[in-house]
């Protein structure tokens, strides 16, 4: 076989390896995009679907604890409730700044308690009172 045949075999196959890395690039693109899409809109936009999945979620007693955590935390940091006792209480008696944080602890605690309580309330609420705004995909 001359070499010139060679090379244009070896280079014939380079092409045809471009070509298919770029079919195969293309299909998982379109892919990754249509599989996530298409979930969305049979799950998030059916209703009846989302709260059958979604539900069994809500009784969680792990996932209801992360919630509750996590809102607290997030609603502590962002009023800054224990910076605040302490302003407070500075200008009632400088005394008294001492209690902010032990009083931010049981706030913190109070609503910890209260989400739970909530997610707990609204496990126990029939299936229907839990849709809002609730939509049909056509």
């Amino acid at each position: 076989m001359p070499s010139s045949t060679r090379v244009e075999t070896l280079e014939a196959r380079s092409d045809r390896r471009r070509r298919v890395a770029r079919v195969a690039t293309a299909i998982l693109t379109v892919l990754a995009v249509a599989v996530p899409g298409l979930w969305a809109r049979r799950t998030l936009q059916d209703t009846d679907r989302y709260v059958a999945t979604a539900a069994p979620l809500a009784q969680d007693p792990a996932v209801q604890e992360y919630l509750a955590r996590t809102v607290t935390q997030q609603v502590f940091v962002a009023l800054d409730v224990e910076a605040r006792l302490t302003d407070v209480l500075q200008k009632r008696d400088p005394r008294l700044a001492f209690l902010a944080g032990p009083i931010s602890n049981g706030v913190w605690g109070l609503c910890r308690i209260s989400c739970i309580r909530s997610s707990r309330a609204t496990r126990s609420r029939p299936r229907g009172s839990r849709r809002t705004g609730s939509h049909t995909a056509n």
